[in-house]
């Protein structure tokens, strides 16, 4: 081996090695007392994590259906990665099932509203304004008149005919004037105002509190203002939905039994390494440390493009380990040839490619993992055939 090739090699065994320490390992921050691991975590699908079922009952009986549909634009809107959600037809009773994690709990009770929005005259309580008029709302934010704290706000935008109406109300009600607008969000009030000008633009703003400079503060009116705009932007349901129960489900498979499974592979990858050592001698050890890159990147992959991992995708993992494992033997014995390689994944990575993009979460898991290791394989092959040809 040549002394450029040589130091190559050396360069990148080293990189494998620091790979896998961040991949396997990890790598840890002192925070206040304890040690954190700052390398992101895996995304456990909710057949591999604990997750909530919740159940809500209708008051009154009328399109059940809409409001099922009403129910997973709210939750798409959220931006909810996992759920399941399931309907009685004749009851109208709705069960859903959703992912544990940080957030969910501050939107289960908003899914139920009817998200009836009315703007009314302050003192005759006649409705100006409804859903009808909506077309949009947003999240937004801006400094404060000294720019020193930060105004977390709801941006509404009215449609063509709503415009129109918002135009002609900001002429009547004036600051001159003794009746003010009051909106209203399933008769709570956001808020009670009169206009100071006449509103052209058809469009419409109320800030959450006040502005503020602390992140706990902020962060709250963020969750406030979101679920005001997700109730605005999804429609008025029929009817209105109280949740009546909530239980913790613990996952079939718990992090212990992943671990047994992740150690059992572990030990066969271990007795396969030593095997293909002992046969191709450097050349073995070589291919043993660019499988071990190959699983290193792939995990970190996985994690830092927050793919779920389901029972699918670990399947995906041991499938693309054993691939890779099939590919370095080729690779030793002189029969693996790169173009083959690539048409005959060619189809393979488009299929993957559709998989990802399925709203089954499980097919999706296994799509994107399996895709991932396909390109990996890629590199990887190519990086050690010319390792072991220098």
């Amino acid at each position: 081996m040549k002394k450029g090739s040589t130091i190559e090699l050396i360069t990148v065994i080293t990189l494998i090695i620091l790979l896998a320490m961040i991949s396997f390992i990890g790598i840890y921050t002192k925070d206040k007392n304890a040690y954190r691991n700052i390398v992101k975590d895996y995304n456990y699908g909710m057949d591999l994590s604990d997750y909530i079922s919740i159940k809500y009952e209708p008051e009154g009986e009328t399109d059940y259906e809409k409001c099922k549909n009403i129910f997973e634009e709210r939750l798409e809107s959220y931006g909810v990665p996992q759920y399941y959600l399931r309907q009685d037809a004749e009851s109208g009773e709705i069960v859903l099932d959703i992912s544990n994690d940080a957030g969910v709990a501050n939107i289960l009770e908003y899914l139920a509203y009817e998200g009836r929005f009315e703007i009314k005259d302050s003192e005759s309580d006649d409705i100006l304004m409804d859903n009808s008029h909506l077309d949009s709302s947003r999240v937004l934010y801006t400094s404060d008149e000294y720019g020193q704290g930060t105004i977390i706000y709801v941006d509404i935008t009215f449609t063509k005919e709503g415009k129109q109406k918002l135009s002609e109300i900001s002429e009547k009600y004036t600051e001159e004037s003794e009746t003010k607008v009051t909106f209203y969000l399933d008769d709570q009030e956001l808020m009670s105002t009169a206009f100071a000008s006449k509103r052209t633009d058809g469009k419409m703003q109320f800030s959450m509190g006040s502005a503020s400079t602390n992140s706990n503060t902020l962060q709250g009116y963020v969750i406030q203002a979101t679920n005001i705009a997700t109730l605005l932007d999804n429609g008025q349901m029929p009817i209105k939905y109280t949740m009546s129960t909530s239980r913790n489900v613990e996952s079939s498979i718990n992090s212990v039994t992943l671990g047994y499974i992740s150690s059992a592979c572990a030990f066969m990858l271990v007795l396969v390494s030593i095997g293909i050592m002992a046969k191709y001698k450097f050349k073995g050890v070589i291919s043993v440390y660019i499988v071990i890159g190959f699983i290193a990147a792939l995990l970190l992959t996985i994690r830092y493009t927050n793919t779920v991992v389901t029972i699918e995708g670990w399947y995906a993992i041991a499938i693309s380990v054993i691939l890779q494992i099939i590919c370095v033997l080729s690779i030793l014995n002189n029969k693996y040839n790169l173009k083959t390689f690539t048409i005959r994944m060619t189809p393979l990575i488009i299929i993957y490619i559709v998989f990802c993009f399925m709203s089954w979460t499980s097919l999706s898991s296994f799509g994107t993992i399996m895709f991932w290791s396909t390109i990996l394989m890629f590199l990887t092959n190519t990086l050690l055939e010319r390792e072991i040809r220098a």
